[in-house]
């Protein structure tokens, strides 16, 4: 059973400007509700577990979407209303940091085996597009940069 806007009203309060979701009921009236696991607040209601920000965009909203609410400071715990915003999946991954695994430290470049230079690539809508190869990191960036900008918008997260 999906978890409808009018439950999770009735079970929590919401404050906009904290992200606190609250208990209205029970034993733990006033309490703030949800625990943190992987960097995202959740709840429990009803035996079943959500993702807080999905649940606070149900019930500000009406709308359920599964996969497509962004926390635009990329803060998973950060669940104030200004923060969370609308997406596609693709704007979502666009926001996401630079892996820790990149060796360069920059998003959209890693080295070349082949000729050891530096290449950029990006993936919009599920699409790979190269980008070029550089000689140097900095060049590969900043064409990753102007098609982040292009491609996302103000999901265009550089770092």
């Amino acid at each position: 059973m999906r978890l409808t806007a009018d439950r999770a009203r009735e079970l929590l309060s919401y404050e906009r400007d904290t992200g606190l979701l609250r208990w209205k009921q029970m034993k733990f009236k006033g309490e703030p509700a949800g625990f943190v696991k992987d960097g995202y607040v959740r709840v429990k209601i009803d035996g079943f577990r959500y993702f807080a920000h999905l649940v606070i965009w149900l019930m500000e909203t009406g709308e359920w979407r599964p996969y497509g609410v962004d926390h635009a400071d990329t803060d998973g715990c950060n669940n104030r209303w200004t923060n969370l915003r609308a997406s596609t999946t693709s704007q979502n991954a666009a926001n996401r940091r630079c892996q820790s695994n990149n060796r360069t430290g920059l998003k959209g470049v890693h080295l070349s085996t082949r000729d050891g230079g530096f290449t950029s690539e990006i993936v919009v809508s599920g699409k790979r597009t190269y980008l070029g190869s550089f000689d140097c990191p900095a060049a590969a960036h900043f064409a990753y940069t102007i098609a982040a900008h292009k491609g996302f918008g103000d999901f265009a997260r550089l770092k």
